[in-house]
């Protein structure tokens, strides 16, 4: 993927349960292109951290604009494109994505 990022499938979580934001904002970055990767190459770990990202965006409590900025950081949208999408400054994308990437990994902290 090119991404910087790795997934450590024999210990998931030790990527995605000590409060580690920057592999969940990996892993939101990259999701569809995971989903896509294991549509055609069936993995058992991936789809267990795809199942965790999916309950945790539906249990971490967002906002709607949170919500909203995740979707579209999740479909590949820069932080620019989505404050110019959302006539909001980029710094304020950045500010929801780091919110939801911090909810997301306290939900997975004290749920696992």
């Amino acid at each position: 993927m090119g991404s910087g990022y790795s997934i450590n499938f024999k210990d998931k979580y030790t990527c995605i349960s000590y409060n580690n934001k920057k592999c969940i904002q990996g892993l939101l970055r990259f999701y569809y292109a995971l989903k896509v990767t294991n549509e055609f190459n069936p993995n058992f770990e991936l789809v267990c951290i795809l199942i965790d990202i999916d309950n945790s965006l539906c249990a971490a409590e967002l906002t709607t604009k949170q919500k909203i900025v995740i979707n579209l950081y999740m479909k590949g949208f820069t932080e620019k494109q989505i404050g110019k999408k959302l006539n909001i400054t980029q710094q304020a994308v950045n500010k929801h994505i780091n919110l939801t990437c911090k909810k997301i990994s306290d939900y997975l902290f004290f749920n696992k």
